[in-house]
């Protein structure tokens, strides 16, 4: 139960908590599908079977605790009961919730990889000596990744990117929800932002907006983006937090809320402090980056990679993905 009431916080930090039992019951049913709460070792020790872990058996014991009450048809939430169950909960269990929002997130991700895929071939960087296509046009600016479930829209102008914020309420910081954040030329530069956002109906794709702090200016871009970084309404995933943190704070961004860093979680978790994305993505049976090992031996050889303009297309989507 605890898990659960844990992801429902997660999700409904803005509001709009379920208001019937009907509701809920269904929001359950949704996060112990995705979670995949039943595997975990807490959930077998105390149901044995699948079914013994019900979104019934759940909501009961949310009332037994005093999280929720019915009023006539409606369900009343007492959430400083939550917070202060949240606060108390053993480490085992912060585990446990750790893995299952991540799990979450991903699976979302995962449902639109395996709706889109028409093949096998994925994105390559160029070699060495050979010319790549740059964007240097607005037509160019959103292309779609084959056979991933993602669309890359490479934020390069002022007017672009008002656009971009104006159309999507997670980027503006003004929705809830989910989003992952990366930097890159970080930490003594910040050349690009990288916010991927879910779809926002069924059937679309994974957006991932890469924004050129190079060309439109670093305190222009941080100061957009501050809403959704300061928002208590959406999640930020970011992957080995450190260094993009000092990238950001140094622009003068501070008062950040609901970050998650997923390294630290898959740590915590595992035991092991080096766990790399590809990694984390492997241990959720998500795929992996398919540019990773390539562009690190490039930015190895070559660490002005992202302060050159114009960039070369394989390079933003590497950013992206």
């Amino acid at each position: 139960m605890y898990v659960t009431v844990c992801c429902l916080e997660s999700k409904f930090q803005a509001g709009n908590w379920p208001q019937t039992k009907t509701q809920l019951k269904q929001e359950i049913k949704n996060i112990l599908d995705k979670s995949k709460l039943h595997e975990t070792k807490m959930a077998k020790k105390q149901h044995p079977s699948k079914e013994g872990m019900t979104a019934g058996w759940i909501i009961h014991n949310m009332m037994l605790s005093g999280l929720c009450v019915v009023e006539g048809k409606s369900l009343r939430w007492y959430h400083y009961k939550i917070h202060e169950m949240k606060r108390r909960l053993p480490k085992e269990i912060v585990k446990e919730t750790t893995r299952a929002i991540a799990t979450f997130f991903l699976s979302g991700q995962n449902k639109v990889l395996d709706s889109t895929k028409s093949g096998n071939s994925t994105p390559s960087l160029p070699q060495s000596g050979s010319s790549t296509p740059t964007l240097t046009t607005e037509q160019s600016s959103t292309w779609v990744i084959e056979n991933t479930g993602m669309q890359i829209k490479y934020v390069q102008t002022k007017a672009n990117l008002k656009k971009c914020l104006s159309s999507n309420e997670i980027l503006n910081g003004t929705g809830e929800g989910l989003c992952a954040i990366d930097c890159e030329g970080v930490p003594d530069s910040l050349d690009l932002i990288q916010i991927a956002t879910l779809p926002q109906q069924a059937g679309s794709l994974i957006t991932i907006y890469v924004i050129d702090c190079t060309m439109i200016g670093i305190e222009l871009v941080c100061n957009s983006i501050l809403p959704l970084l300061q928002s208590n309404h959406i999640i930020k995933l970011i992957h080995d937090l450190h260094m993009d943190m000092v990238a950001l704070s140094s622009a003068g961004l501070e008062g950040f809320n609901c970050i998650l860093d997923t390294q630290l979680a898959a740590e915590d978790f595992t035991g092991n402090p080096f766990v790399g994305m590809n990694a984390l993505l492997k241990m959720f049976g998500a795929p992996e980056h398919p540019l990773k090992n390539k562009m690190q031996q490039i930015m190895k050889s070559n660490t002005n990679v992202w302060s050159k303009r114009p960039l070369l297309k394989s390079y933003i989507e590497y950013a992206g993905m």
